[in-house]
C-alpha cells in the first residue's frame, strides 16, 4: 500500500524543535511491512495552509496516517476535510496521544476512517496491512474482521467502536530507534533546534500526577543503556551532533542508571559529548548529581508547579517543598545548573498559595512564568472537572499551548487569575534582577517590547553568545513583522472557551 504519512503543526506560531519521533516508529514499522511510505513534514517546513494543499496534490496514497498530542486537533479540522477532497478514496487514519486520550470526541469531531490508540508499531502495519487485503480483494470491510483489530477504533452505522486494547510492547530494546532516514531530520535539527537531539529512553511513567497524560501507561518500560546510547552514536557520526536532550519524564531513577549510562558512552566513545534531562526533585542526592556532573550532564529540568505544599498534594505530586529546597541546594552545591517550571490556576489554590510560590522562587532565585493549569483530556484532572466543559469540540481547538488560557478551573475569576500570573513573572524577576544589577540595566530597554528583561538576563548567561544572536535577531525579525514574542496585554492571553 501507499501510505502518506502527515506531520502536522502542533502549534502554528511556534516552530517545532524536536523529531515528530511517532511518525518516525510507525514508518518505520509500515516500511518493515512492504509498504511505500511517503512522509509530508508541514510542521517543520511551516507551509501555509494554501502551500500544504499544493503539497498534499503531488502525493500518491491509498492510506494517510497522520495524528500527535492533542493540540493538533484544530489544524486537523481544517485538514482532514481538504484530505477527503483532495483524496477521496483514500482512508486516513488518526494516532497518537490525540485519539488516544480522547477517542470517541476524535472519532465523532472529524471526518476519519479510523484512529490508532496507544503504541501503533504493532497496530498501524496489521491495520493497513488488512486495508490492503480488502483492497486486492475488492471486498468490503467487514464488521468483525476489524473488531479483530486489537487497538483501533472507527464509526459503524453512526456509532463509535473501539476495540480490544493492544498489549504494550513490553521489551522496547525491540523497537529500538525511529526512522531517521524517512523523515528530514537534519532539516530539524539545524533549522530549529540548534544542533540539539531529543532521544526517548523510555514509556510510561510510574508516578501519577493528577495533570499529566500517560498514553503509554503508569508501568516505566526503560530501553537499555546501550541500546539507546547506540543510537546517540548513530546520529552523532550522521549529524555530528554533541549535546543531546533526554525527552522522557525520567531517564535515570538512581546511580546505578548513571553508571550504566557512562559505560554505555564509554563502549561508543561518546565520553565528550553533553546532555540535560528531565528529573523529579525527590530523586535527587549528593552522589546522584556527582556522577551527572562526571557523565558531563549540563542542566536538569524540574516540574516544580508550585511552592505550596498543600497545591502540591492536590495534584499528587508526591513531592515536599522540603525535597525541592534541598535538591536545588545539592545542585548548587556542586555548580549543576537547573530550570523548573510552574503553574497557575489548579483547582483549589488561593492567593496565598500563589505568595508561597512566590517566596519559594525568591528564595532559590527562580525566574517563574507559569503555565497555566489545563486539563488535557485523559487526565485525572478532566475527569475531575469535565462537567465544566459545555463544548467538547470546541474546548479541544483551543487546546494550543499552556501558556494560553483555555479554561479557568480556578477558584479565581479569569481577571484575577491573569492578574495573580502577572504577579508571579513580575516578583520574581524583580528579585531575580537584584543579583544582576548591570545586566538588569543593559536589557531595561527591552520592557518598551513588552519582552521580560529577567528572562533576557538569564537567556543570556546560559546560552553560548552564537546561539543567543541567533534567537536575539530571530525575536527582532519577527517583531518587526508584527509577531510578537508574548501578548501585548492580559488579554492576549485568554482564549477561553467558557
Amino acid at each position: 500500500m501507499r501510505v502518506l504519512l502527515i506531520n502536522p503543526p502542533l502549534r502554528e506560531q511556534y516552530p517545532p524543535s524536536t523529531f515528530p519521533y511517532g511518525l518516525g516508529y510507525v514508518g518505520k514499522y509500515l516500511k518493515k511491512a512492504g509498504h511505500q511510505v511517503e512522509f509530508l513534514d508541514i510542521d517543520s517546513h511551516r507551509y501555509t495552509r494554501e502551500k500544504a494543499l499544493e503539497e498534499l496534490k503531488k502525493c500518491d496514497c491509498d492510506v494517510i496516517g497522520t495524528g500527535g498530542l492533542v493540540t493538533v486537533y484544530r489544524y486537523l479540522k481544517w485538514l482532514v476535510p481538504n484530505l477527503r477532497k483532495i483524496h477521496p478514496k483514500a482512508k486516513i487514519i488518526v494516532g497518537g496521544s490525540l485519539p488516544t486520550s480522547a477517542p470517541h470526541e476524535t472519532l465523532k469531531g472529524l471526518d476519519i476512517d479510523f484512529i490508532v490508540l496507544g503504541e501503533g508499531e504493532i497496530t498501524g502495519p496489521e491495520l493497513v496491512g488488512y486495508l490492503e487485503k480488502q483492497k486486492n480483494q475488492k471486498k468490503h470491510l467487514k464488521l468483525d474482521e476489524l473488531k479483530r483489530i486489537k487497538g483501533i477504533g472507527f464509526k459503524h452505522n453512526g456509532k463509535v467502536i473501539i476495540t480490544e486494547p493492544r498489549e504494550l510492547i513490553q521489551n522496547i530494546d525491540e523497537v529500538g530507534s525511529p526512522d531517521w532516514e524517512l523523515i528530514d531530520a537534519d532539516r530539524i535539527i539545524r533549522k530549529y533546534a540548534n544542533g540539539v537531539v531529543g532521544i526517548l529512553t523510555e514509556r510510561g511513567c510510574p508516578f501519577n500526577c493528577n495533570f499529566c497524560y500517560h498514553q503509554f501507561g503508569y508501568k516505566s518500560r526503560r530501553r537499555s543503556a546501550d541500546n539507546f546510547v547506540k543510537e546517540m552514536k548513530l546520529i552523532h557520526d550522521k549529524y555530528g551532533i554533541k549535546h543531546f536532550s533526554f525527552g522522557d519524564n525520567l531517564t535515570f531513577l538512581n546511580t546505578n542508571d548513571v553508571l550504566k549510562f557512562m559505560r554505555a558512552l564509554k563502549k561508543y566513545e561518546l565520553q565528550h559529548i553533553t546532555y540535560d534531562i528531565s528529573m523529579r526533585a525527590s530523586l535527587i542526592n549528593e552522589e546522584l548529581v556527582k556522577l551527572l556532573k562526571k557523565s558531563r550532564c549540563k542542566g536538569l529540568n524540574f516540574g516544580f508547579e508550585s511552592g505550596s505544599q498543600k497545591v502540591l498534594n492536590l495534584m499528587n505530586k508526591r513531592t515536599t517543598i522540603e525535597q525541592m529546597d534541598n535538591a536545588i541546594l545539592t545542585l548548587e552545591k556542586y555548580k549543576m545548573p537547573y530550570c523548573g517550571t510552574f503553574m497557575i490556576g489548579y483547582p483549589g489554590e488561593t492567593k496565598e498559595d500563589v505568595g508561597k510560590t512566590i517566596e519559594f522562587c525568591k528564595r532559590h532565585g527562580i525566574l517563574a512564568k507559569p503555565f497555566f493549569t489545563t486539563p488535557y483530556p485523559g487526565t485525572p484532572l478532566f475527569y475531575q472537572i469535565k462537567h465544566k466543559i459545555k463544548d467538547m469540540d470546541k474546548f479541544l481547538q483551543a487546546l494550543g499551548d499552556a501558556r494560553d488560557l483555555s479554561i479557568n478551573i480556578s477558584k479565581f475569576s479569569t481577571k484575577e487569575l491573569l492578574r495573580q500570573r502577572r504577579r508571579v513573572t513580575q516578583e520574581t524577576e524583580k528579585a531575580y534582577l537584584k543579583k544582576h544589577k548591570v545586566l538588569g540595566f543593559l536589557f531595561s530597554p527591552l520592557a518598551l517590547l513588552n519582552i521580560e528583561v529577567g528572562f533576557a538576563v538569564a537567556t543570556f548567561l546560559t546560552t553560548p553568545f552564537p546561539a543567543f544572536m541567533k534567537n536575539s535577531l530571530k525575536i527582532a525579525f519577527n517583531y518587526l513583522k508584527g509577531k510578537p514574542v508574548v501578548p501585548l496585554s492580559d488579554k492576549g492571553y485568554n482564549k477561553s472557551v467558557e
